[in-house]
């Protein structure tokens, strides 16, 4: 026992002479202090999460640029991935416990398949009327009389990664003039990456996540173009998936972690995401102007990551994807089995 614990415990149990009741909240003390003593020296738990650069996986910075992951007694290690949907095959192989993925037909086909993970817990909700993944259109094109997707056939236009759902999203606002995403040049880019081939003309549009969406507006690089923008609100766009393996063989770490996440979600809500603390995570995880992101649409979190209750909108996007020929419609059907709600539950029971 360290010598802090040990003076306070001294304290503590000093103070038990004084009365009844000094005594009952001297005997609590003295077994909370006990209990750190216990804790102190065992190692952390490590957890391997594999996710890509976004504000969709806010809650997961969050959680663990405030130490709430080290609160669970976790020592989180992120891995970078450049494209949204690579989480899904490190985490089905076992490279890593926790992947943060965007929804699509990696995810889809991965369930489709029975490969080894489950959808544990929701992310990113496309909230309404803003979204946090805008279409946007090269300046110059903008300038010279380019002002929607109308306008947009045979262009090359940047989904992040063909058949996720930045794609889904396009595929939407295609529909609404008659068109597919086989009437555009699809090319796939990093988020940051993009706002180079924006000043690069390497491409005329994108449907970009932000924070760098609004990077790219405040830059003079590209114009949201906001009508089209507005479909797929309420839409699912990212999710928490888990290894086979971290459910099976370490349920309560996973449990933990859960109740990490959750807990950075609820620092996210709609009137609290904008205090100085998040904005400070966010300008050093994104490496933006505070102006930056204080001015960006802010996706929509559950408080707990609840993932039932947006089934439907899964479905509805695997739907899409088999339409465009991208996945199997069989594979529709698989998307409940692949969910896992036990870890939202279990972690919303012992906050």
């Amino acid at each position: 026992m360290t010598q802090p614990l040990r003076v306070l415990l001294a304290r503590t149990l000093a103070s038990a002479s004084t009365g009844c009741r000094t005594v009952t909240v001297a005997v609590i003390l003295a077994a909370t202090v006990f209990a750190a003593a216990e804790a102190e020296g065992k190692p952390l738990d490590q957890v391997s999460i594999s996710l890509f650069s976004g504000i969709a996986f806010a809650p997961v910075v969050v959680a663990i640029d405030k130490g709430y992951f080290r609160d669970e007694g976790i020592d989180p290690q992120l891995v970078f991935t450049p494209l949204g949907t690579d989480s899904i095959s490190m985490t089905a192989n076992g490279q890593t416990d926790i992947g943060a993925t965007a929804t699509g037909v990696s995810l889809f086909n991965a369930g489709f398949r029975g490969l080894d993970f489950k959808i544990t817990a929701s992310m990113a909700v496309h909230p309404a009327p803003t979204t946090i993944t805008p279409l946007m259109i090269r300046k110059d094109l903008w300038d010279a009389g380019i002002r929607s997707a109308r306008d947009l056939k045979g262009k090359a236009i940047s989904t992040n990664s063909p058949g996720g759902s930045i794609e889904y999203k396009l595929e939407l606002i295609m529909e609404k003039y008659g068109m597919t995403i086989a009437d555009v040049r699809e090319i796939g880019i990093g988020l940051p990456e993009t706002l180079l081939a924006f000043q690069n003309k390497a491409i005329d549009a994108a449907v970009l996540g932000e924070p760098f969406a609004t990077e790219a507006a405040r830059r003079g690089l590209a114009v949201i173009d906001v009508e089209d923008s507005k479909v797929a609100a309420g839409d699912l766009g990212t999710v928490i998936i888990y290894s086979k393996a971290f459910i099976t063989k370490r349920h309560d770490v996973a449990v933990r972690a859960m109740r990490a996440m959750a807990r950075g979600a609820r620092d996210l809500q709609p009137n609290n995401w904008k205090t100085k603390d998040n904005i400070d995570i966010f300008t050093k995880r994104f490496k933006l102007a505070p102006e930056t992101i204080e001015a960006m649409a802010f996706p929509v979190f559950e408080p707990t990551l609840e993932i039932a209750k947006y089934i439907p909108s899964l479905k509805h996007q695997a739907e899409i994807h088999a339409k465009d020929k991208r996945m199997p419609a069989a594979a529709v059907a698989s998307i409940g089995p692949t969910i896992d709600e036990t870890f939202v539950t279990e972690a919303a029971a012992k906050k």
